[in-house]
């Protein structure tokens, strides 16, 4: 529905005059434990507004008098103070009578802030307040809060998504007589990032900032990640490689190099001309890019290394900036290698410090993570400033659509946050429609205004309000995962995926129990078809972990193939074939993903098309029917216990290596890669079904230098014949660049190698990072997948 009606109505409603009923008419005015303001769908009361009124005060009135008509079907007038009545009003924003009463009552509007209020019953009158905007370009929003609060509070009204609202219906309406509630939020900006508070409507009733919304008026162009947007390496690396980061031997267009004079000059350009085109912002960014690959020069090296902390040469010239330009606020990012506070520089009183929680485990809440450094961190930057921009992550971004069970973070997380002075709240989730993503937005936005809120009490009136019967259902649901993984001790990362929980939080009888729950939520909603629809796309994280789990077991029970006695003539061995089980569920997911407006399965890349097409490579019937498939396999020295379990038969299990997208970090290499750091390797398999002459050998290898991964430099492959004695038959070799970012097939052709009992790669590693990389000299990757063998 429509949050500021249209002008006609509101010429209407201003003119509704001639209705007031008669005090003395109405039953139930003498009663002064309550103040009635709708008595069987009747009332005396009037809205009243300033004579010289906001547009925000307007906004309100009219937003109660609507709501209030939809509950009871009366209509309250909306009058200005001038021509209202003297008793029974509803003093909405600077009316005379209300600062008057504010004033008796020694309210100071000025500690409330902003966005906070107050609302009084008094007498014959109920006033609603806000508190006293900053002098800033942001809207005072602050009297539309009261009102939304008093509706939501008082009436009844819950807004559980964009157009989802919930309007109970009755014909009175009584307020306590001693009502009396005052609100002033602890977090100044207030931004939860899931796809329901992209709605301007829901944002304004759940007390939402969104900062893509304050660009040009609170906020500079360009917000976060932000150094190229002032100095353009499109523009300068060319000519002025010193202006950028050295890193191991060579400079790069990743980051900048701040102790170079030169780009505060450049930048200080930037800023002037960005003022020029938005004259009232008050905040700007000059931060780092998304990479590690901050500068190591001497320079930079040299106040780094004084301040302990890679934010040593980063504060050092936002400082500088800040002092050319005191009346703007300079943001600058305090994320990943400069998330640590330096030990002697302090950010001058114009700098905000954006810290970001992105490397935390999400199972648990950090305050209270042995494991975690964050909390020093936190300490240490409240200790220096008090200006906080606190960055906070509630989505997994490899896998957003997969079960990721951290609702019970989320109050203790936003509470320390709160309590630690923030001043700014980004709390991460995803535009994508991601698990439970009203729920997890109905819940943060409840917390950003108020840390104390009891988020198991918001749950359930969320699940009851927005899936009807079927709530009792998907909260045991809920519990189940969250009890998993709880009980299990593993952490809950960003960049995971659900086949990492195949033997723990998702192993099998959990599966079954999630099963079995949507199965009667689905069967307690076949009669509502908005709520069985709910119900249905709640359910796409379970079914997507149910796929990835599968691709995982293989041919285990749960997995993507089962033995089949309809083998090809002339093949010898059992025969493996795609379970329609895991077809049907394939279909069934990617249909409920279309109908639920999900285009993708990653955070920047795997669309529905590219997620189909990996399937369809997988369900491939070829696919583990080859000769090396199970063969006894064997690797020295072992690959890491990191991934595949650290276990080398994945080379031989019949699944392929997860693809890479197009961002500069995938994570493919959790997905059934085998890997080794820092060393060659030897790699030995025994055919299993030898009167078989094997005439082709695949596999192939990934490069990924963002996760420190490159192609070995050269592998010998080796033939073992039937005299037990090792034959060189070919070394792989390539010309790929090292930046690259790709999967690399290898192809042996073994038709002139004559019978075959075995083979052997010799594996020629990197061994280390390249020299011009940020890990130079450090340990790097291989990862190879399926060995398969025709």
């Amino acid at each position: 529905m429509l949050k500021i009606l249209p002008a006609l109505l509101f010429l209407r409603l201003l003119l509704a005059c001639q209705t007031v009923i008669v005090p003395d008419e109405l039953p139930g005015n003498t009663n002064r434990q309550t103040l009635d303001l709708i008595v069987s769908s009747a009332s005396a009361w009037t809205i009243v507004i300033p004579d010289e009124y906001t547009l925000q005060e307007r906004e309100a009135a009219l937003q109660l008098s609507t709501y209030l008509a939809e509950v009871t079907g009366a209509t309250l007038p909306v009058k200005k103070e001038a021509e209202a009545p003297e008793t029974f009003r509803i003093l909405v924003g600077d009316t005379r009578a209300g600062l008057a009463i504010s004033a008796n009552l020694g309210i100071d509007r000025g500690a409330l802030g902003e966005d906070g209020f107050v609302i009084r019953a008094m007498s014959n009158d109920l006033m609603l307040v806000s508190g006293l905007p900053e002098g800033g370009p942001t809207e005072p929003l602050g009297i539309v809060y009261a009102v939304n609060h008093l509706l939501e509070t008082q009436i009844g009204v819950r807004y559980w998504a964009p157009g989802v609202l919930h309007i109970p219906s009755r014909e009175t309406v009584t307020l306590p007589a001693n009502l009396a509630i005052t609100q002033s939020p602890p977090v100044w900006f207030r931004h939860v990032n899931y796809g329901p508070a992209n709605d301007p409507a829901y944002r304004r009733w759940h007390k939402l900032d969104r900062i893509q919304e304050e660009v040009g008026r609170l906020w500079a162009p360009r917000w976060v990640h932000s150094f190229f947007h002032h100095v353009n390496p499109a523009e300068y690396f060319q000519e002025h490689p010193e202006y950028f980061s050295l890193v191991g031997d060579r400079r790069t267009p990743s980051q900048l190099c701040l102790t170079n004079p030169e780009i505060l000059e450049i930048a200080t350009q930037s800023f002037n001309r960005t003022f020029e085109e938005y004259p009232n912002v008050r905040y700007i960014s000059f931060s780092q890019e998304d990479n590690y690959d901050a500068c190591s020069c001497d320079s930079c090296a040299a106040i780094d290394d004084r301040e302990g902390t890679r934010m040593g040469s980063l504060l050092t010239f936002v400082n500088a900036l800040a002092e050319r330009f005191p009346e703007r606020i300079i943001s600058t990012l305090a994320y990943q290698y400069s998330r640590k506070p330096p030990r002697t520089l302090r950010p001058r009183d114009n700098v905000s410090i954006m810290l970001c929680t992105i490397e935390e485990d999400r199972a648990r809440p950090i305050a209270t993570n042995p494991n975690s450094s964050f909390s020093a961190d936190l300490a240490g930057w409240c200790a220096i400033t008090n200006d906080i921009f606190l960055w906070d992550y509630e989505v997994q971004f490899a896998s957003p659509v997969a079960p990721f069970p951290n609702l019970r973070t989320l109050s203790p997380n936003v509470r320390w946050f709160a309590d630690a002075g923030v001043k700014h709240l980004f709390l991460q989730g995803n535009g994508l429609r991601t698990e439970f993503a009203e729920l997890r937005c109905y819940l943060l936005a409840k917390l950003a205004w108020d840390p104390d809120s009891n988020v198991e009490a918001l749950i359930d009136e969320f699940l009851a309000g927005y899936y009807g019967a079927a709530a009792p259902h998907l909260r045991a649901y809920i519990n189940l995962l969250h009890n998993e993984v709880q009980a299990s001790g593993e952490e809950l990362v960003l960049y995971g995926n659900p086949s990492l929980a195949k033997d723990s939080w998702l192993r099998p009888e959990v599966l079954a129990r999630a099963r079995a729950y949507f199965d009667a939520a689905e069967s307690v909603t076949q009669s509502n078809a908005v709520h069985a629809e709910r119900v249905r796309t709640a359910r796409l994280p379970l079914m997507y972990a149910e796929l990835e789990i599968a691709k995982r077991l293989g041919a285990n029970p749960g997995g993507i193939w089962e033995s089949c006695s309809d083998a090809p003539e002339g093949f010898v061995g059992t025969w493996l074939q795609p379970r329609a089980e895991v077809r049907e569920l394939l279909e069934a997911f990617l249909d409920g993903c279309k109908a639920a407006g999900i285009n993708r399965l990653r955070e920047y890349d795997l669309t529905l098309e590219s997620y189909r097409a990996d399937w369809e490579r997988l369900l491939d019937p070829m696919l583990p029917n080859h000769l090396a498939y199970g063969a006894f396999i064997e690797a020295n020295p072992n690959p890491s216990h990191k991934y595949a379990e650290g276990d080398v038969r994945h080379l031989v299990d019949g699944l392929p290596g997860g693809q890479p997208g197009h961002a500069p970090v995938t994570r493919a290499f959790q997905e059934n890669w085998v890997g080794w750091e820092g060393t060659d390797a030897v790699i030995t398999l025994f055919l299993k079904d030898q009167k078989k002459i094997p005439t082709r050998l695949s596999f192939s290898a990934l490069q990924e230098p963002k996760s420190w991964i490159w192609l070995p430099r050269s592998i010998v492959v080796e033939g073992l014949s039937f005299d037990s004695k090792w034959h060189q038959l070919t070394i792989l070799t390539h010309n790929v660049d090292e930046h690259a970012n790709l999967v690399h097939p290898y192809e042996v052709d073994l038709i002139n190698a004559g019978p075959l009992t075995g083979l052997r790669l010799t594996v020629d590693a990197l061994e280390t990072c390249p020299s011009w990389h940020l890990g130079a000299g450090s340990p790097s990757w291989f990862f190879l997948d399926e060995l398969r063998v025709e």
